[in-house]
């Protein structure tokens, strides 16, 4: 009798191991499966073909040149639409303004802040520090002052 008890334990504990290790296998699976239906993350430099892109290839003696993915993308620069002939193209930068000389406001010799009531000399310190979408010019003192503004501290 207490050989048929052994036997029937084991055999009860091997079925229960069965099971443990079928639930556990089954949930593993589950896992795998969800980890695969992920959409894996793509290389730097890996551009689907429907995305519209630009790529400056390069830049010599003032003409900037470029590649696009389609003949159907337009290219601007400022209200010109730049020639794309199969795919590149290239821009003149020698006809295009630039920030660095010619700002339009050389004859200006004060600068205020429209979030402000105090103006600067232009290149002091605190006229620096007014972001350009915010700045007012002024040819003299009297036509800051006019227009209700009053000296900062740098003014002489």
């Amino acid at each position: 009798m207490q050989e048929d008890i052994k036997e029937r334990l084991l055999w009860t504990g091997a079925f229960i191991l069965v099971l443990a290790l079928g639930f556990f296998a089954g949930r593993i699976s589950v896992k795998i499966d969800q980890v695969s239906t992920v959409d894996p993350i793509k290389e730097v430099g890996e551009i689907a073909t429907f995305v519209p892109t630009i790529n400056f290839t390069s830049f010599d003696k003032g003409i900037l040149y470029g590649k696009t993915n389609g003949k159907d993308l337009r290219v601007f620069v400022a209200d010109r639409m730049v020639e794309n002939k199969n795919g590149s193209f290239f821009i003149d930068t020698n006809g295009l303004p630039s920030n660095t000389s010619d700002t339009g406001t050389e004859k200006f010799l004060y600068v205020a802040s429209k979030n402000s009531t105090k103006y600067h000399p232009i290149g002091s310190k605190a006229a620096n520090s007014i972001k350009p979408e915010n700045r007012i010019y002024f040819i003299s003192k009297e036509e800051a002052e006019r227009k209700g503004f009053t000296p900062g501290s740098d003014v002489k």
